[in-house]
């Protein structure tokens, strides 16, 4: 029932198709200001005082559309509403050789040995689950129900090792056959959802729309004070509603009603909610890329395949797995000689067998004799010199010292001393 959402509806269906279209296949359309929105559409709309052709503030973005006339006004709000939508959900195409790796890799892990001995796998990866070759997502709760890994190397309690092909808190629509599967959100309800449920019924009942509007109420309360005085709380929360009204549905919807979104990605990096998702060329699991660590070459890697599907030569891995079976010391080179060594986690070591695996593999052995109990912590952020100098002259390191960020513990202070005082008496 909100104002600008009726505006933009009352628009025929062959325009509003047309503005989509056009926000649709722009990918910078989220980002576009007033004036180069209006270029794109043929629209006239006054010239704006910011120097980019945008709005200073949102009363400035409001006399922009009201100047530029009702209809103008429907067809801006209706292409900035795809262009929220087109921000929401973005696919990169990684090309044909990609995608192949992808597939391959799909029917591997599958085993599907009979349709890899097709000309295209990219036509055999069609049989395949549904929930293997697309990403699964949940509109209401906005959850990816894939399982999926990620790789943060400054944030390593972070981390998510499931690479394996599967998903999570969904479940099958009846009604689905095996060509046409849909999977829906099988969260339990919030008591958000309860409330706003409980008040759309309220609200119904007292039928606010039709009740009597005070405008001079509605302005004394929406207005500023003065030209430079900062906007009410509640013009504030009249925007924020308007916004969520373009956004959200007409009525509130539980997880589960719906069936989730199921965009295909084989051969595409998918961006859904401000996260980018691909396959492993190599092996096909779900990975959360961050571009500056998901490499491996020039293909997206989950950085949690072993040697053999990565593709390193049989000889490098036989030199390399000598070292590894020996479980020699970091430190000091001694070959181990019982349980009772330590195994570390060592992302950043790139010497010997190391230098042939992804970071989230590389690990490290100590001896008891040079085992530290900060060695743990220290290889997670840094370099294995800088560890070995600190263990030389039998010293500890401080995290952060080097680059001026370390964080100094508050003193504690002493207790204080409990009086012989005595609360006063209650005056009655």
């Amino acid at each position: 029932m909100n104002a600008a959402t009726r505006l933009a509806s009352s628009l025929d269906t062959a325009t509003t198709l047309a503005i989509q279209r056009k926000a649709l296949s722009n990918p910078s359309s989220g980002i576009l200001t007033i004036t180069e929105a209006a270029n794109e559409l043929g629209i006239a709309v006054p010239n704006s005082t910011s120097p980019n052709g945008g709005a200073r503030t949102a009363i400035d973005g409001v006399k922009l559309l009201g100047e530029a006339g009702p209809e103008a006004a429907a067809k801006l709000l209706v292409y900035a509403r795809a262009a929220w939508l087109n921000e929401e959900v973005y696919c990169v195409d990684l090309g044909e050789a990609t995608a192949r790796m992808q597939a391959r890799a799909l029917l591997r892990r599958m085993k599907r040995d009979s349709l890899l001995e097709l000309d295209d796998p990219l036509e055999a990866v069609k049989q395949l689950p549904m929930h293997a070759t697309h990403l699964c997502a949940c509109t209401e709760c906005k959850r990816v129900s894939n399982a999926h890994s990620a790789v943060e190397l400054q944030k390593p309690g972070l981390c998510q090792s499931f690479n394996e092909i599967g998903v999570s808190s969904c479940q099958i629509a009846s009604d689905c056959t095996a060509c046409n599967v849909k999977l829906h959100c099988a969260k339990r309800s919030s008591a958000a959802l309860r409330t706003a449920i409980q008040l759309e019924g309220d609200m119904k009942k007292r039928k606010i729309e039709g009740e009597h509007i005070d405008r001079t109420a509605i302005t004394r309360l929406t207005a500023t004070r003065s030209a430079s005085a900062v906007e009410s709380g509640i013009a504030a929360r009249v925007r924020r509603d308007a916004k969520n009204a373009m956004e959200q549905r007409p009525t509130a919807v539980a997880c589960g009603e719906y069936a989730m979104v199921a965009i295909p990605i084989v051969g595409r990096v998918v961006r859904l909610y401000k996260n980018f998702y691909a396959l492993c060329s190599y092996c096909a699991a779900l990975t959360r890329v961050q571009p500056h660590l998901n490499r491996y070459g020039s293909e997206i890697c989950c950085l949690r395949c072993d040697n053999q599907i990565v593709g390193v030569s049989a000889a490098a891995v036989a030199e390399a797995g000598g070292a590894v079976r020996k479980r020699l010391c970091r430190y000091c080179g001694a070959t181990d000689t019982s349980s009772s060594w330590k195994e570390i986690k060592a992302p950043l070591d790139i010497a010997g067998p190391n230098a042939l695996l992804p970071p989230p593999l590389r690990k490290v052995y100590y001896c008891r004799q040079h085992y530290r109990g900060w060695v743990t912590s220290a290889h997670r952020v840094l370099e294995t010199r800088v560890i070995l100098a600190h263990l030389a002259h039998n010293a500890k390191p401080v995290f952060g010292a080097d680059v001026g960020t370390k964080v100094e513990k508050p003193v504690a202070k002493a207790p204080r001393k409990r009086t012989g005082r005595k609360f006063p008496k209650m005056q009655k």
